[in-house]
């Protein structure tokens, strides 16, 4: 958007948005990757839709945007994961994503197939 500008985020505490000249600052939800291959991170608070995530682990820092509610401990898809591709946390394969995955979304049982058998 080009007449947003955004701040990176302080460890673990507000996002700094500014909109024509005004400063919006709304909370920022925190969530850990384990390792820099992982398409999932786990979220350390409960997260709403809509919520700007500050992913902290792995090389880069990282902020995506809820698309639906995830509980406190459960993961959030970093990146798009299409059906029958890896999902991968502490940098090794955990499951296979059961249907098309999209960013900022939970994922559990509902759309995860364990890799454990």
């Amino acid at each position: 958007d080009p007449g947003c500008l955004r701040e990176p985020p302080e460890r673990g505490s507000i996002e700094k948005i500014h909109l024509a000249g005004q400063l919006e600052i709304r909370p920022m939800a925190r969530a850990i990757r384990m390792h820099e291959k992982d398409n999932v991170a786990t979220v350390l608070e409960d997260v709403a839709p809509g919520d700007a995530i500050s992913i902290e682990g792995g090389a880069d820092p990282l902020r995506i945007e809820a698309a639906e509610a995830v509980p406190f401990g459960h993961k959030i898809a970093l990146s798009a994961i299409g059906k029958n591709k890896k999902i991968r946390k502490y940098g090794e394969t955990i499951g296979i994503a059961t249907r098309a995955i999209q960013a900022g979304t939970h994922v559990h049982v509902h759309n995860l197939k364990s890799a454990r058998g």
